[in-house]
């Protein structure tokens, strides 16, 4: 026969407890255990592996037990409410972040549209919006926080990378290293390799979409043609040598592979086109000296 306590909530109460050990195990109330019953254990091992002595069962619980018993609540409140405060405050912030980051990423876009037009002076105004509103995001909340910066900020400024690096490509026909684009873009924080991978991949799209453009000018335009090509490829290449792709950069490489392909089989059918049209040139020749030879049969009387 072991005495001891059994904690029930936060009291406890003296019980008798039967423990009998057999060969098969531990004999507590009617079922065989081939450990003791843990419900017991609160009194220490001891009393768990069934040799605790009378004695122990009379000492006082601990002081962090009586104070919550007189409380009576085993849960600290004003520490839940405190890490609720901090978990408020940290959901409104990201909150913010996301909504002033899609201000961010809506300029880009912006000012990629106004590239497409060739309209640089109005790109410039959105760039230099977007490295504005990212430098203000940075210093307000994501600094202090970087968990905030995956998801949308980082999205966000892909899309400021891609804008920077279009531009560059159009102005200069080169891919920014970068350092380049750090620079060229105006932020007052330094970009990812992610970050700066994913805008060179979301420039290959345009870039593509640019040589199919290019390409409806027929054969003068095989040489801007060919310069989309080698931008892509060089972007294609560049990333196939790295060992590791992040997650959401590795996810753009079917897209940056079907844009190789599309390139590839414009600058094929211009090809085409250049060769019909040299044997077009030359088939009135060919018709004239025809006509010629007639003519001069003609007048021998043949």
């Amino acid at each position: 026969m072991t005495r001891g306590r059994i904690g029930t909530g936060l009291a406890f109460t003296t019980v008798e407890v039967l423990i009998t050990e057999t060969r098969a195990g531990f004999l507590f109330d009617g079922r065989v255990l081939s450990e003791p019953p843990v419900s017991i254990t609160i009194l220490g091992a001891s009393l768990a592996s069934g040799t605790a002595r009378t004695a122990e069962a009379s000492e006082d619980p601990p002081s962090e037990v009586k104070e919550l018993a007189e409380t009576g609540t085993a849960v600290d409140l004003a520490l839940l409410g405190e890490m609720k405060e901090r978990y408020d405050k940290f959901t409104d912030t990201r909150d913010q972040v996301i909504k002033r980051s899609r201000d961010v990423g809506k300029a880009a876009k912006n000012a990629v549209y106004a590239l497409q037009r060739a309209d640089f002076k109005k790109a410039d105004g959105n760039l230099a919006l977007c490295a504005k509103e990212a430098n203000s995001i940075w210093q307000e909340h994501v600094s202090t926080a970087l968990t905030l910066r995956s998801g949308g900020f980082t999205g966000a400024l892909e899309e400021v990378a891609e804008a920077v690096a279009y531009r560059a490509f159009l102005k200069e026909q080169k891919l920014l290293t970068r350092a380049e684009l750090q620079k060229a873009s105006g932020l007052s924080f330094e970009l990812t390799i992610p970050e700066y991978l994913g805008g060179l991949m979301d420039l290959t799209g345009e870039v593509g979409r640019l040589a199919i453009r290019k390409a409806s000018a027929g054969r003068e335009a095989v040489g801007d043609v060919e310069k989309c090509l080698a931008c892509v490829e060089g972007v294609f290449q560049g990333v196939q040598d790295l060992v590791y792709l992040p997650g959401g950069v590795g996810k753009k490489m079917g897209a940056l592979r079907s844009t190789l392909l599309k390139i590839e089989g414009v600058l094929y059918e211009l090809a085409l086109l250049s060769h019909a049209g040299i044997r077009a040139a030359k088939a009135p020749e060919q018709a004239q000296q025809r006509d010629d030879t007639a003519e001069a049969d003609d007048s021998a009387g043949l």
